[in-house]
């Protein structure tokens, strides 16, 4: 006999809708879906003024899946090491072009202020350390030394785009019959399984990758992935991952 008592638990679209602060959608440690329901939010709450702002999702990450960032909330101490951050940059065009100045981005998970924050603000403030790291081999944090290797990438994909073909069951944060952090109450964002056969994600010569895999219930290693070349998820943006100077010259 059925339950009538149990309930089903909220879509991501719905709790995305809900809360008065774009802060009141952060779960930490599911920055890739902190982003999706920040975009969700922004295209579909009519009490958002989104009219002429363009919205990207961006996956910071590097090839050894160690990026420092500053002035984020999970940090202990001076900074976080992430294997991959997400966060939503918004700005505006003039003609086909970004108008200067105008990228601002939308981060629940860093402490820097204002929110949105201005797009070289952020860069500025997330990233100190990388200032000098472009005239030498090392980049000197406090006491310590890191290798110039750890510098951020980043990987721009077309808001619409993303809540249309990402999707997760969140098994990376499940290892050994525990969660690494608790997972949302909401139900997980599995939108774009239906595009799981367009095995895109290729070299380019028409091998695809492991993300074409029928057994995969997530494609979220094809977003942080930064020694892919090709991601068919973000393509009418432009694949290629891009350094920490590319991407603040691109939307600056």
């Amino acid at each position: 006999m059925a339950d009538n008592n149990s309930k089903e638990p909220p879509t991501a679209e719905q709790t995305a809708l809900q809360p008065t602060l774009d802060h009141d959608l952060r779960s930490p440690y599911y920055c890739e879906e902190n982003a999706w329901r920040l975009v969700y939010r922004h295209l579909h709450n009519n009490t958002i003024i989104s009219s002429g702002w363009h919205y990207n999702v961006v996956f910071i990450s590097n090839h050894h899946r160690c990026c420092v960032m500053f002035h984020q909330k999970a940090a202990e101490k001076e900074y976080v090491c992430w294997d991959y951050h997400v966060i939503v940059i918004r700005s505006r065009f003039d003609n086909d072009s970004i108008a200067k100045g105008t990228t601002q981005v939308l981060d629940v998970d860093t402490n820097l202020s204002p929110y949105p924050c201005p797009l070289g603000e952020y860069l500025d403030g997330s990233f100190p350390h990388c200032a000098a790291a472009t005239a030498k081999n090392t980049i000197k944090i406090s006491s310590s030394r890191m290798d110039e290797t750890i510098l951020p990438m980043f990987r721009v994909i077309d808001a619409s785009e993303y809540l249309e073909r990402f999707y997760s069951d969140r098994s990376h944060m499940y290892k050994d019959g525990e969660w690494s952090a608790p997972p949302p109450e909401y139900l997980p964002i599995m939108n774009g399984l239906r595009f799981r056969g367009e095995c895109g994600t290729g070299d380019g010569d028409g091998n695809s990758n492991n993300d074409c895999d029928e057994e995969k219930v997530s494609n979220l290693e094809s977003y942080i992935n930064m020694m892919s070349e090709s991601c068919s998820t973000e393509r009418r943006v432009g694949s290629r991952p891009l350094s920490l100077e590319e991407f603040r010259q691109r939307f600056s």
